[in-house]
């Protein structure tokens, strides 16, 4: 019997220790994962370097589903940047953010660079001011300074107002007076010891890189709106820049362009600009006034697609692409715009006046009705900087591709021809 309970006893020890050691293994491969550096863009402002496990969240306090171009263009240059990094998020058992870790990088404008005092008295992070009004002021005694010859820091100790566990944290500034850098944390006390915070600050400090585009932001002048009209138009320049190697020139405001197979719309005040390209021609076999058609008077292509052909969405068990078609019907007497595998509600509607011009376009080609005009398009109206026309490179991509299925026959059977439209 005793015999039995030494072996029974020595398994579980042996159990334990093989736990243990694969425990010290896990926690010796992530503080090898926490060394390792991971570089951190500042919106081309600046690059940071920080410990992996960080994860940039971007501008403090701006829309981040806009660009980073427009969340710059929309903040007050007089005002500090700061970019939020946090670690280990997650939320508690009543739903609050624990946030152990974050970190803002703070770019100050250069009226506060001349008055280090005052920027060592800010705290960025929201999470520190208490909702109850008793937050613990700056100038308390409870704040401990310190410094050395290049950076000046200041440490609070206290607890988290939110959540439900009121962890004991760090609030700590360290200054960078010289290049006008502050550094904002709050971390859990049981995460680190004030000294190894205080190494990751200089560390992170050590390592930050701030480039000319910060001075030239901050020299800015003539306000938000006025910055707002200069992205805009760097945006409508970028679309055009684009489309010139289709042979297409920027249209006046108000009216459409034309390249090869590629029509271009800006609006009258210039806040929306829309952009087609007319990927390929299939011929009807006996001219649009004899074609097979549906009940809509839509023309019915063959194809060839076969499962699994393409990534994305099926209809069918077949691949259903993001394609549309122009096309004459005759006994309506116009043109007509509907899906290319299925019909719309669009058959029902006349073409609107950009379309319009697409198709005056190009019944100026012999043969362009008695055809199927396979199309793909944008239209961008993200005012007011029209920054969702950057997606033009990726659409000119998309398209690429689909134009290059279409004329391989890989798509739809029997003839198809480059665009007709010119």
């Amino acid at each position: 019997m005793t015999r039995v309970v030494l072996v029974s006893c020595a398994v579980a020890l042996g159990f334990v220790v093989g736990i243990a050691w694969l425990f010290s293994r896990a926690h010796a491969r992530e503080r090898e994962a926490a060394a390792t550096a991971a570089a951190g863009d500042l919106y081309g402002l600046a690059t940071a370097v920080l410990p992996r496990g960080y994860r940039a969240l971007g501008l403090d306090g701006a829309d981040r589903s806009l660009s980073p171009a427009e969340q710059l263009a929309r903040h007050d240059e007089r005002a500090t940047l700061a970019f939020r990094f946090t670690k280990d998020p997650s939320n508690d058992w009543g739903g609050y953010p624990k946030d152990p870790e974050v970190l803002n990088i703070v770019l100050l404008p250069p009226s506060m660079r001349e008055k280090p005092e005052e920027a060592l008295r800010r705290f960025s992070i929201d999470r520190y001011y208490t909702p109850t009004g008793d937050t613990i002021a700056f100038d308390s005694p409870r704040w401990q300074a310190g410094g050395d010859d290049h950076y000046r820091w200041r440490v609070l100790e206290m607890n988290d107002h939110f959540g439900t566990a009121h962890e004991p944290r760090w609030a700590i500034v360290m200054l960078d007076a010289t290049r006008g850098v502050r550094l904002d944390f709050f971390v859990w006390q049981r995460r680190m010891k004030q000294p190894e915070a205080l190494a990751l600050l200089r560390g992170t400090l050590d390592k930050l890189k701030l480039h000319p585009t910060l001075a030239e932001f901050f020299a800015q002048t003539g306000g938000v709106q006025a910055r707002l009209d200069r992205l805009r138009d760097q945006n409508l320049q970028g679309v055009f820049t684009a489309l010139a190697p289709l042979g297409l020139q920027p249209p006046a405001a108000g009216a459409t362009s034309f390249g090869r197979g590629v029509a271009a719309w800006l609006d009258e005040d210039r806040a929306a600009v829309r952009v087609m390209r007319v990927l390929a021609a299939v011929p009807l076999p006996h001219g649009a006034a004899k074609a097979n058609t549906d009940g809509q008077g839509r023309p019915q292509l063959s194809f060839v697609l076969k499962p699994e052909q393409y990534p994305g969405p099926t209809r069918d068990g077949l691949p259903a692409l993001n394609l549309q078609m122009l096309y004459w019907n005759p006994g309506l007497g116009r043109w007509q715009r509907s899906g290319l595998q299925q019909a719309t509600m669009e058959e029902e509607y006349p073409l609107l006046p950009f379309e319009e011009a697409v198709v005056a376009r190009l019944d100026q080609t012999s043969g362009a009705r008695d055809s199927v005009h396979i199309i793909l398009g944008e239209h961008w109206f993200h005012p007011p900087a029209l920054d969702d026309a950057r997606r033009i490179a990726p659409l000119l991509e998309e398209c690429a591709r689909w134009e290059a299925e279409l004329l391989a026959g890989r798509i739809v059977g029997g003839e198809v021809r480059p665009s007709m439209l010119q």
